[in-house]
């Protein structure tokens, strides 16, 4: 968009630039000016009263999933649809891990009870607490990424399977209520561990599916940010108090606005 951004390790309220803030149900203490990229499932323990009022004080709100809108637009008039983009990542390394599942799983009876009957049967590495480099080193390694429901029938955890086919890795996926189009032809369903013991048997025997640049070009979502920044957003003069939580996201200046702000 011919923005300048930059990536900031904290937040300055007495900077005027527009804050874009991804997992903004962690942060505790907010700048005046800022947008949320609404990445929870509504009905979550992450869904919370606080977590509300953020939602509630924001400039605008960008949602991953249109299905969730309607269970919070009373929040806030300025919410736009923002899927996760895609960006390719180098993966020259050989895809040495055949079947891997990261992600929380305590508490979870999804996730144990298929996960446990896989590990009878199929060699699968399972990572629970790993992230950013160390996450994005193994998944460079990874020919094929188990994605599976924390909650029952929540949404695609699309940030996941973006994260995993940026790194090459083909996934495999319990179905939502709701699956967007674009993830249809390049994402194998399987909703048992029997479903993915049969789709394993046969990556076996044709190969582990790769997909075309095309279908990966359906996973951008340059116009959504453009169309979402390009909404009408007021900015406010920022508050004056000592902000020391650590930015978890982006920041962006808004068109025609001369303060830099980064992502």
């Amino acid at each position: 968009m011919g923005e300048k951004v930059s990536i900031v390790p904290k937040i300055d309220p007495y900077d005027k630039s527009l804050y874009i803030i991804y997992n903004a149900s962690s942060v505790k203490k907010l700048p005046a000016n800022y947008i949320v990229y609404q990445t929870e499932v509504v009905g979550s323990k992450w869904f919370t009263s606080r977590y509300e009022w953020t939602l509630r004080n924001a400039i605008a709100v960008w949602e991953y999933d249109p299905n969730n809108i309607s269970e919070y637009h009373s929040l806030n008039s300025n919410i736009s649809v923002v899927s996760p983009g895609f960006e390719a990542q180098d993966f020259s390394v050989s895809k040495e891990i055949p079947l891997l599942f990261y992600g929380h799983i305590r508490k979870s009876k999804i996730r144990e009870h298929i996960l446990d009957n896989l590990k009878r049967e199929v060699d699968i590495v399972v990572v629970e607490n790993e992230h950013m480099k160390g996450m994005w080193d193994t998944l460079s390694r990874t020919s094929i990424v188990l994605n599976l429901h924390y909650y029952a029938n929540a949404p695609l955890e699309a940030f996941r399977i973006n994260e995993a086919i940026s790194f090459g890795c083909h996934v495999i996926s319990q179905r939502s209520p709701k699956i967007p189009e674009k993830y249809k032809e390049i994402v194998s369903f399987a909703d048992t561990s029997d479903d993915v013991i049969k789709l394993i048997n046969e990556f076996s025997e044709i190969g582990v599916p790769r997909h075309d640049q095309m279908s990966l070009n359906g996973l951008s979502n340059d116009k959504e940010i453009e169309l979402a920044m390009n909404r009408p957003m007021k900015l406010r003069r920022p508050k004056v108090h000592m902000i020391k939580q650590l930015l978890i996201g982006k920041l962006l200046s808004l068109p025609g606005d001369k303060n830099k702000a980064g992502v």
